[in-house]
């Protein structure tokens, strides 16, 4: 029987085409596991998503049932930005693996469903303090996240999410002003007009 001997240049040849083979594949394999979230970011992100959902089922309840002209102006271009916001954490959760549940929790619960339940000038004072504790809650949560994410685009996002809770909640004070809060009926002096164009 005939054994077929392969020169050791050929053999040599051929362990340096594996090698480089299964390091290349090496590479890949560690980036892709360092594209994938790890377990905390994957809270942060999960956390966000219902944060996000929760502000812009308010600030929908805010476009249609508010008393003040300038509170639904507001309201609706609050709808428009977390709209934007949440698109692009989806989009980043998508490209990072991860996979957000179905049914997201809602981290102000409560505060909704008074909303959902109020009309007239009372919707407007649970609607500003609604937005006013969210924004609150959201702003030191994110921070905290900006400082402590290990996902660069996550704390990127989180940082671009916080400017737009900070510019949201400087505008919400002036319309505060608007609303006098008494016992009594409540009224509504001049209070400023929202661009669209406000935020940025």
């Amino acid at each position: 029987m005939n054994v077929k001997v392969i020169p050791r240049n050929q053999v040599t040849a051929l362990l340096l085409t594996f090698g480089v083979m299964l390091l290349v594949s090496q590479n890949l394999q560690g980036e892709d596991k360092s594209r994938l979230l790890s377990s905390r970011d994957g809270e942060i992100v999960r956390h966000e998503a219902g944060a996000g959902a929760a502000a812009i089922k308010v600030g929908e309840l805010g476009a249609q049932k508010a008393q003040s002209h300038h509170i639904r102006l507001y309201a609706a271009t609050m709808v428009t930005e977390q709209t934007k916001l949440d698109t692009d954490l989806q989009l980043l959760a998508a490209h990072k693996e991860f996979e957000l549940p179905a049914t997201l929790p809602s981290p102000n619960g409560d505060g909704l469903r008074k909303l959902e339940k109020a009309e007239g000038l009372e919707f407007d004072r649970l609607f500003l303090a609604e937005v006013e504790n969210s924004h609150q809650q959201r702003v030191s949560k994110l921070e905290e996240a900006a400082r402590n994410a290990q996902d660069v685009d996550l704390k990127r996002w989180a940082e671009n999410t916080i400017q737009m809770l900070r510019a949201q909640h400087s505008q919400l004070h002036g319309l505060g002003t608007g609303i006098v809060a008494t016992a009594g009926p409540a009224s509504y002096s001049s209070a400023p007009a929202v661009g669209a164009g406000y935020y940025r």
